[in-house]
């Protein structure tokens, strides 16, 4: 058998708080649907996905699905009205593929959690009883209220919370679906459409963390976040300027002194990188842009810091705070340190108020306090979120 994931993500974003379609919202640098795709793609049951989302996210997900290369996504479809109109686009279309022997999942987009275990444990079930849904039993007392006032008690032995995903061998849900459409029947889920049909629908065990992204204060009940320090420190000679300006920071200071090295010779920006790289476990600046390497003769530092910070949030890390500290003699650069402390957090794509710069002289002790040199110090924490 075949096994065919219909995930839908054509949803609103009104109790989420956002005027677009929540699932793409932005978690950990990339949005909630792209962390759902990854961990589908996983799935070795799993061996087609079909997507199906709104209009307006339509050509967004089709770019999505390629540059994260989610290999498993055969179609991107554009949903209907209802929930029930967007699953009957996507069966109608499987069966115009004339794809043979397939058991279909169907899983709201917002449930992120879904795990491989209740995936195989649903598939196994599907394969003996044709029709198989996820619930979870109720514990808590259950009332029916009329007029503002409760009407009775519900017994709650048998009463269960039904989630996704969903399976269902194809020829039985799409007749049950064309019936269902013909009739003018609605329903909340794809287990009634096959009730309306008189099928019998296995109920097992799901899981309490397949819960549903509804409002934003769900997000904290379905993320961990790590924390990772990394230190950054950087130091390069003195040369006379000879009507050149130093660079620290991106920005260029009034000197007597410029800074040897192969790039611009930005010690603070190489302190900042070696910090970012560092804390993520990605090498030092050296790997990544080495010093024999002709293309980085004389290159601009801020360009190496704006693809480190590409490396980074390639590994969903985002940084939480910044402190530096440059050490030099001169010149004296307390009246620039705003303007490289603006710069940074510009370049880093990050809020000001997330960067801090310190100077500190050497009270003429050493190299550095000889004007030999100049040094920087970065330290750096960053957050990485991820899906439980």
């Amino acid at each position: 058998m075949r096994i065919v994931f219909i995930i839908l993500a054509a949803g609103r974003g009104k109790r989420f708080g956002l005027h677009y379609n929540k699932l793409f919202y932005k978690f950990g640098n990339k949005p909630l649907i792209t962390h759902l795709l990854h961990r589908v793609e996983q799935f070795k049951q799993i061996k087609d996905i079909i997507l199906v989302t709104d209009k307006t996210h339509l050509s967004l997900l089709k770019r999505i699905v390629k540059e994260e290369n989610i290999k498993k996504v055969i179609k991107v479809l554009e949903g209907g009205k209802e929930r029930q109109d967007s699953v009957f686009r996507a069966l109608q279309w499987i069966k115009r593929s004339k794809l043979k022997n397939i058991i279909v999942g169907i899983h709201d987009g917002a449930r992120l959690n879904i795990s491989e275990q209740l995936i195989d444990k649903l598939i196994d079930a599907v394969k003996k009883y044709s029709a198989v849904i996820p619930g979870i039993s109720v514990t808590d007392t259950i009332k029916s209220i009329k007029d503002g006032f409760v009407d009775r008690t519900i017994p709650r032995k048998d009463l269960w919370k039904i989630a996704t995903p969903q399976f269902f061998k194809l020829d039985m849900l799409f007749s049950s679906y064309v019936k269902a459409s013909m009739d003018r029947i609605k329903a909340t889920d794809d287990s009634a459409i096959l009730e309306y049909s008189n099928y019998k629908v296995k109920i097992i065990e799901g899981e309490f963390k397949n819960i549903k992204l509804t409002y934003m204060n769900d997000l904290k009940y379905m993320i961990n976040k790590e924390y990772r320090i990394g230190q950054g420190f950087d130091i390069h000679r003195t040369m006379a300027a000879c009507g050149r300006k130093l660079i620290l920071g991106g920005i260029r200071v009034k000197s007597r002194y410029i800074l040897e090295g192969h790039s611009d010779a930005d010690v603070l920006i190489h302190a900042v990188i070696d910090a970012i790289l560092g804390a993520c476990g990605l090498n030092d600046i050296g790997h990544h842009f080495p010093d024999t390497d002709i293309q980085y003769k004389n290159i601009n530092s801020v360009k190496l810091l704006k693809n480190t910070i590409s490396l980074m949030e390639k590994e969903n890390y985002s940084i939480v705070n910044l402190d530096t500290t440059i050490f030099a003699e001169s010149p004296r650069l307390g009246p620039v340190i705003n303007k490289i402390r603006e710069s940074l957090s510009r370049e880093m794509g990050i809020d000001k108020g997330k960067v801090n710069i310190k100077a500190k002289t050497m009270e003429k002790l050493g190299p550095i306090g000889n004007h030999e040199g100049i040094a920087a110090q970065a330290i750096v924490l960053v957050t990485k979120m991820e899906l439980n």
